[in-house]
């Protein structure tokens, strides 16, 4: 983890190079796991790069996709992908528009892009692109404006500024600067890292995980002691005596990345077998929250009596530091449990249910 602060010469360095580079994603692919401190609190995250979007998860856990390094929408918000996508790489004095729409309700957006310009904020001096993107409701006087500083070398703006200039909230102004840039390169791995206690993570069944207490790798969910993710990563309802001895098990696929494999014996005093774990790849996922990137990773349990296997496929998400998705593929005469997606992420009390 490094604090980024940049000599003006060289910030206006990395600017030229990536001006003229075809492809400012792979640029910025490197920028995974990057945080952005915001003065008005809280920060944004580097989580994905697809078409020439950042997607962000914030300390609130909400994704959130960048269009055009500048204008920031929720998950329920949809977008011209096509020219969305066409965006980058950003050229000086360049004018674009894409639409935006929700149900019945559109917006047009206008990107208007600056020449390369040194600014100073609380976090260091970057050299960053200035964009003005305006927002105009197709339906009503709806008027909004956004002015952000893009900064190549970090992957997002290090100011913003949003203004709304006609209809509800007129004159109302939001704006924020960075405090702190942590530059981070997380690639194709990632370290074990708990999810705060109090989160609960409210899965696409209906049923959520509660976080209740993290000792390491292991995760007490809910008010029953019993019901515990060991490795951080597998459910199980049993004392604690048995979930220390699984938890260490598990625990070795940490951290994780890809083509990584482990294999353990295991006797439960009912059963004995075989688990074998594999981080499989990287996807970047879309889930009824928003898009996350993910670490896929397949647990193929290898019963030793009846030579049954059994498969969970689990995509887990660094960004919102819990499991995304989960998907079971059982024998025929056993009943697998329901596959289950990621819906949303909230705070409540400790101990509640």
């Amino acid at each position: 983890m490094a604090v980024l602060k940049l000599a003006p010469m060289l910030a206006s360095l990395v600017v030229l190079v990536w001006a003229g580079c075809a492809n400012a994603t792979d640029l910025r692919a490197d920028r995974l796991g990057t945080r952005v401190y915001l003065s008005s609190g809280g920060f944004f995250e580097i989580d994905n790069i697809v078409d020439n979007t950042i997607g962000t998860v914030g300390a609130g856990y909400v994704p959130a996709v960048w269009l055009g390094g500048c204008f920031n929408i929720t998950n329920n918000l949809n977008y011209d992908r096509s020219r969305a996508s066409a965006l980058f790489p950003l050229k000086a004095d360049s004018v674009s528009t894409l639409e935006t729409w929700r149900e019945e309700r559109r917006w047009q957006l206008t990107f208007s892009v600056g020449t390369p310009e040194q600014i100073s904020v609380t976090a260091g001096s970057f050299s960053a692109i200035p964009i003005v993107v305006d927002e105009r409701s197709a339906v009503g006087n709806f008027h909004g404006r956004t002015r952000c500083w893009f900064a190549p070398e970090v992957g997002l703006p290090i100011k913003l500024e949003n203004r709304v200039i006609a209809g509800t909230d007129e004159g109302r102004l939001r704006e924020w600067q960075a405090i702190k840039v942590e530059i981070k390169n997380r690639g194709g791995k990632a370290a074990f890292d708990p999810p705060d206690v109090g989160v609960r993570y409210v899965t696409s069944l209906g049923p959520s995980f509660h976080i209740n207490r993290i000792d390491g790798t292991k995760i007490v969910v809910g008010t029953t002691p019993t019901n515990q993710l060991v490795g951080g990563l597998y459910l199980l309802s049993v004392n604690n005596l048995e979930a220390d001895a699984r938890d260490r098990d598990f625990r070795a696929i940490w951290p994780l990345e890809v083509g990584k494999k482990i294999s353990f014996l295991y006797n439960s005093g009912m059963a004995t077998g075989r688990y074998t774990l594999e981080v499989e790849g990287i996807e970047t996922i879309a889930t009824p929250m928003g898009r996350l990137n993910t670490f896929r990773i397949s647990t193929t349990l290898l019963n030793a009596s009846t030579r049954k296997t059994f498969v969970t496929r689990t995509w887990y998400s660094p960004g919102i530091r819990f499991i995304a998705k989960q998907e079971f593929e059982y024998p025929p005469t056993d009943k697998a449990p329901d596959n289950w997606v990621i819906r949303s992420v909230a705070r409540a009390p400790v101990g509640a249910n």
